[in-house]
């Protein structure tokens, strides 16, 4: 989390600190580190140009987000088929509730209404669900040669570092998921997905991330 305090001279800086130890005390986190906003803020940017906007890491990255992307299509089409067949059968359980009260063989009107209620939010819900199963997805590129990599690459990482301070912060948030910091390194991770649509359409670099594998930055690193 984020917190502002006060320096030298009443000078206010922010800095980020450990939550669990601020909200739940030395029982969530014995060793709270804080670290100064705009110090991790840049670490994380030169981390990702030099770590992660490389020709062989997004080459690798784009494959790994293509495979997800056929397998969730998969997903996606099994999830729409069960979808539909459960609004086929609360169709036909809200039709013999009307045929029930025409034939005046339901005399409970609270029950029946109550009933009623819960199948249209079902309805509701479901038809919801495959509107948003139905949504495109922006096309990924197949495949990157080594100079097509090479170019993305440098393209990437020069929008990243040439970019305004909270530009900057924009596209580690699209890129970015998670970063644990420790007391002498810190390690940043993110969705394939991300990545893959930042490489197949780089004016997508500060999108919103997708739920799907991540990436992890090398171990052997400080980033």
């Amino acid at each position: 989390m984020v917190r502002t305090g006060t320096g030298k001279g009443g000078r206010c800086y922010r800095y980020y600190a450990c939550a669990g130890n601020r909200l739940k005390g030395p029982s969530a986190c014995g060793r709270p580190i804080a670290v100064p906003e705009a110090e991790l803020d840049s670490l994380v940017v030169a981390g990702l140009a030099d770590q992660l906007l490389t020709p062989d890491r997004l080459t690798t990255l784009l494959r790994e987000a293509i495979r997800h992307r056929r397998t969730q299509s998969s997903g996606m089409a099994e999830r729409r088929t069960a979808l539909r067949k459960e609004l086929k059968d609360i169709e036909a359980q809200i039709d013999r509730l009307y045929t029930a009260i025409a034939e005046g063989t339901i005399t409970d009107t609270t029950m029946l209404r109550g009933k009623l209620d819960q199948l249209n939010a079902r309805r509701d819900e479901c038809l919801a669900l495959d509107a948003g199963l139905g949504m495109d997805q922006p096309d990924l590129r197949q495949a990157l040669s080594r100079q097509q990599a090479a170019s993305v690459a440098a393209n990437l990482k020069r929008r990243l570092l040439d970019a305004p301070r909270s530009l900057q912060k924009r596209y580690v948030h699209g890129l970015v998921s998670e970063i644990v910091v420790g007391p002498d390194s810190a390690v940043i991770s993110g969705p394939s997905a991300a990545v893959g649509l930042a490489v197949s359409s780089p004016e997508h670099l500060a999108g919103v991330r997708s739920l799907v594998r991540e990436w992890r930055t090398r171990q052997d690193s400080n980033l």
